[in-house]
């Protein structure tokens, strides 16, 4: 496929050719009240009418950020979402304790071991971007109506926006009242189509947050995960607008993250508080680390990052600097220090990731 811009697919395979962006940047928003999910990373929207040129139009306003599939035949819709969907890369992140779950108490972070891997592990799925989270439907086509369309998806979490008339409206709340549709929206409210681009944005990162409730149920209950404070996630919020970070992964309980950008560089956002960093420098001391390190470890001025607890206590006074990295503090109900880290920490075959940008140049639109 040429990369000379992306398409629009209808159901007639007419394509309607325009250019992107080479660079991708995050809209901002409030960043200290955005709590960022576990994972989340762009996925695709279907965007479902029988008029084929209101679709043409309606679908060349969208983000042209965004991935999406347009149809005029709700059935053929039916059966890409069908293809598409996937809903258990969170499930699979779990071990629940069975003794605590036969007798029926509730699962603590002692009794869940969350594999953290098998979130982060989903860059190296291709078909990551395809994946459908949101679907802008009409309420008025011939054969079946948007809300019996709706219901039929109502066992999945995709997130659904209706296009409406005023005739309409109450049978719309209905539907809204029953759980079935996310939003709605008339087609003659002035400037529908900015309002779409913005539900768009914002249901796609509710249905990732709706996902992570159980992890962050988890986590809730440790001292150390310190995206509960918002000073720390308006900076984490911050770097993902400065750096094009399109896709983030938790990697562990203490809230350190994959960040993925545009282009597909990695990035990890690294923390900890001024207790932890005390903690770290009484065993490099007692590991007889150098002077000089205890001095960067005291003053703040790096930090140590190790994969797991093993490489932790493994670690020798002469092995200590590879572990550190340039940190910046945080304020915030406590002192922080953080790093953005370029250094692969996890090992990650790069060459396997695919970007964003490559998707939306020589891939996307999905069939």
């Amino acid at each position: 496929m040429s990369n000379e811009g992306n398409r629009v697919l209808m159901d007639n395979q007419s394509l309607l050719k325009r250019s992107r962006p080479r660079s991708c940047r995050p809209v901002k928003k409030n960043l200290a009240t955005f709590i960022p999910a576990s994972l989340y990373h762009p996925t695709s929207v279907v965007v479902l009418d029988d008029n084929e040129s209101f679709l043409a139009d309606l679908t060349f306003s969208l983000n042209e950020r965004l991935s999406y599939v347009a149809f005029s035949e709700p059935n053929k819709a039916l059966d890409f979402i069908e293809r598409s969907y996937s809903g258990d890369e969170f499930e699979k992140a779990f071990s629940e304790n069975f003794e605590a779950q036969e007798y029926g108490l509730k699962a603590t972070e002692h009794q869940m071991k969350i594999d953290f891997s098998n979130l982060y592990k989903k860059v190296y799925n291709p078909k990551r971007f395809m994946e459908t989270t949101a679907l802008v439907v009409d309420y008025e086509m011939p054969g079946i109506k948007g809300d019996v369309f709706c219901e039929r998806l109502q066992e999945k979490s995709i997130k659904k926006i209706m296009l409406t008339s005023e005739a309409v409206a109450q049978i719309v709340v209905n539907l809204f009242n029953n759980g079935a549709l996310n939003k709605f929206i008339s087609k003659s409210m002035p400037k529908y189509k900015r309002i779409i681009n913005n539900l768009i944005e914002e249901l796609q990162k509710s249905y990732f947050l709706e996902k992570s409730k159980t992890i962050y149920e988890v986590l809730s209950q440790n001292a150390s995960f310190h995206l509960r404070d918002p000073i720390v996630r308006e900076v984490f919020n911050e770097i993902c607008n400065t750096y094009n970070i399109v896709e983030y992964y938790m990697i562990d309980a203490k809230g350190n993250y994959l960040l993925i950008n545009y282009k597909g560089k990695p990035h990890f956002f690294v923390i900890c508080d001024e207790q932890e960093l005390n903690e770290f420098k009484e065993v490099a001391k007692d590991q007889k680390a150098s002077p000089h390190i205890l001095k960067l470890l005291v003053e703040g001025k790096k930090i140590p990052y190790f994969i797991s607890n093993s490489e932790f206590m493994s670690a020798s006074g002469n092995t200590w600097e590879a572990y550190l990295h340039p940190a910046q503090k945080i304020e915030g109900q406590k002192n922080y220090y953080y790093s953005l880290v370029t250094d692969n920490l996890l090992g990650l075959q790069t060459e396997k990731i695919l970007s964003y940008n490559d998707y939306l140049m020589n891939v996307w639109p999905p069939s």
